[in-house]
């Protein structure tokens, strides 16, 4: 059985795997529950040599039938089956009784995902102890923030990070993780590959470039891909390119934060084709990301034309092209232009 069955602290104190047939994964602090929710996926594809598609539901409107059918019935495409309610307090709140019989005899060869931020179902969590896990992490103070954001910096980016920068990162943005590693991710963008993420590039990015800045950038160039063309000559392509120079030489905006904007623009569609893939509804994708009105018919218009693996593929291709342009192969400007032409061809 997993060890640690029920724990307030990170996902280090659980082990999860093939015999956790519940997990209740609860608590404002959603990157460590994600990363608990990875550590199960990972001992899943180990135990089955195969990726698990999760089938997932929303709390707010799930039948319960429907939740308990998929985890009890078996299915020739999956050799294991992961079911994941989302919202999950409501969802255990409307139908106590149903799940609580279900914690006490779980199907074999499944593992039902019970995520939320508020959680208050003490009986369910001393009978989840004997099948599965919770994990509700503490919300970090600064020194583990810290600690957190080094190891991150290696382990996901490949770039240092020293303790003086993550301790400059926390004190500026606080010990929320998801809202850290959204920032880190952007200064590893900036950085070559086992570079350091010093101290003063963090004074020229964080706090100096905003999210709606980003996305009055991004906006403009998912306009320009998106839009019906003003003539035969005006291409995708060349409306891209178009607004990237209004952009740089009438706006004043740097080509490598422009660059960088547009790299974060790739991570954001390649996301949420992610979560598409994952089943996750639209609503819910637009939420995490902010997205409304204008904005998200915008970015939808061009999800939709995007699969996750072009979606992947052209983030790393941007990622090379800011690579190459730190190292002398184009300037950033030409690397952006080549890109565009990259990207709405893939749009064809």
């Amino acid at each position: 059985m997993a060890k640690s069955r029920s724990s307030s602290k990170a996902k280090k104190d659980v082990t999860l795997g093939t015999d956790t047939r519940v997990l209740i994964l609860c608590g404002p602090e959603e990157m460590l529950k994600r990363e608990a929710y990875q550590q199960l996926r990972v001992a899943l594809h180990g135990e089955f040599g195969a990726d698990i598609e999760p089938v997932s539901f929303d709390g707010k409107v799930a039948e319960t039938a429907a939740v308990f059918d998929e985890l009890r019935t078996a299915s020739m495409f999956q050799p294991y089956r992961l079911v994941v309610v989302d919202n999950a307090d409501e969802w255990v709140k409307s139908h106590r009784d149903m799940v609580e019989r279900y914690a006490e005899s779980p199907a074999e060869g499944a593992t039902l995902v019970l995520r939320s931020t508020n959680w208050n179902s003490p009986k369910l969590d001393k009978l989840v102890e004997k099948v599965g896990a919770k994990v509700k992490p503490d919300p970090m103070k600064p020194p583990d923030a810290a600690a957190w954001l080094i190891k991150r910096a290696t382990a996901e980016h490949g770039r240092k990070l020293s303790k003086d920068a993550a301790e400059i990162l926390v004190a500026r943005l606080g010990c929320g993780l998801m809202r850290l590693d959204t920032e880190l991710a952007k200064l590893a963008l900036l950085v070559g590959e086992g570079e350091a993420i010093d101290k003063s590039l963090i004074d020229q990015v964080v706090g100096k470039s905003s999210d709606e800045q980003a996305w009055a950038v991004q906006e403009a160039l998912l306009e320009a891909l998106s839009a019906p063309p003003r003539s035969a000559k005006a291409s995708p392509a060349g409306r891209m390119i178009e607004t990237l120079h209004e952009l740089v030489d009438l706006a004043d905006q740097p080509d490598v934060l422009v660059l960088y904007f547009v790299a974060d623009m790739m991570r954001k569609l390649h996301l949420a084709s992610m979560l598409r893939r994952q089943r996750v509804p639209d609503g819910q994708i637009a939420s995490q990301m902010k997205l409304w009105g204008p904005r998200r018919n915008t970015f939808f218009a061009v999800l939709n034309r995007l699969s996750p693996e072009a979606s992947g593929t052209l983030l790393d291709r941007i990622v090379r092209y800011d690579r190459g342009a730190k190292s002398g192969l184009g300037d950033f400007m030409s690397n952006l232009e080549c890109f565009c032409a990259t990207l709405a061809d893939e749009m064809r």
